[in-house]
């Protein structure tokens, strides 16, 4: 069975879309294989049973995605820690939406420049996603030591 026989029997390739995303080039084709991934996931719904391994294999494209994002923008020096909430750290986003997050950073007096990049991620991700998000969603937080 060859890669070539999965795509004609599922309808596309996941792991192949998984590889491609931290290699995208640019945002435009972080787009096109958010749009691909869901596609696939659109094709594949088709017991409750699916539902598990599908919500998995968004929440790896949508974190691949945004570590690429992530890198893309060039990330500031410093300790950091991005985390998921909501139904993104549940590993429940079908749609493509923006996912829920945040930034802790070591250094309080890193966080200036890690909150003009994570504004720089979610504008980023949002072309990606054509999702939303708003200042409310997106926390950069310093943590006190």
């Amino acid at each position: 069975m060859t890669a070539s026989d999965l795509a004609a029997a599922f309808g596309g390739q996941p792991a192949g879309i998984l590889r491609a995303i931290p290699h995208a080039a640019n945002v435009t084709a972080l787009r096109v294989l958010q749009q691909r991934a869901r596609a696939f996931v659109l094709d594949q719904l088709v017991a409750p049973a699916s539902m598990e391994w599908l919500a998995r294999f968004l929440d790896l494209v949508d974190t691949g995605i945004l570590a690429r994002i992530g890198t893309l923008t060039g990330v500031p020096e410093g300790e950091y820690c991005w985390c998921f909430y909501g139904a993104s750290g549940r590993q429940e986003s079908l749609p493509p939406v923006a996912p829920s997050s945040l930034v802790i950073v070591s250094n309080p007096a890193t966080a200036d420049r890690f909150a003009k990049w994570y504004a720089r991620v979610l504008d980023a991700l949002d072309a990606a996603l054509h999702g939303d998000h708003s200042p409310a969603e997106g926390i950069l937080a310093a943590c006190k030591r």
